[in-house]
């Protein structure tokens, strides 16, 4: 088949390498993923790095460092997603974890966008 796929997801568990087989074995062949916090955080320059040491050490909060964690996968998914090409399809499973702002932009990428959510509880 030669629609263009983008499935946006976790990279855990394997998952993503059971879809891709599964999707090849059914004629899908150009299938992309855009993975959740797939690049490993690094603060944005030594202010937030001082920031996080003083709030830590002083003020007992250990929340800070998270939150720029935080922002730092939102920004990078923004960012990967203007830079996206044209989709036929784009699935996004458990749209839960992404902004309204990052599947806004989503959406303008494809002709249809197919969010998915399963619930392992």
């Amino acid at each position: 088949m030669t629609q263009q796929i983008l499935i946006v997801m976790h990279n855990y568990a394997e998952i993503p390498a059971q879809i891709k087989k599964n999707l090849d074995f059914l004629g899908y062949k150009n299938v992309d993923f855009m993975f959740y916090s797939q690049e490993k955080f690094r603060y944005k320059n030594g202010i937030d790095r001082l920031q996080n040491i003083w709030r830590k050490t002083f003020l007992r909060d250990k929340t800070f460092k998270e939150k720029l964690r935080l922002e730092f996968i939102e920004n990078t998914l923004l960012e990967k997603a203007r830079k996206l090409k044209h989709y036929d399809r784009i699935i996004v499973m458990n749209t839960d974890f992404f902004s309204d702002e990052f599947l806004t932009i989503l959406k303008t990428k494809t002709s249809k966008l197919v969010g998915n959510h399963w619930d392992w509880n």
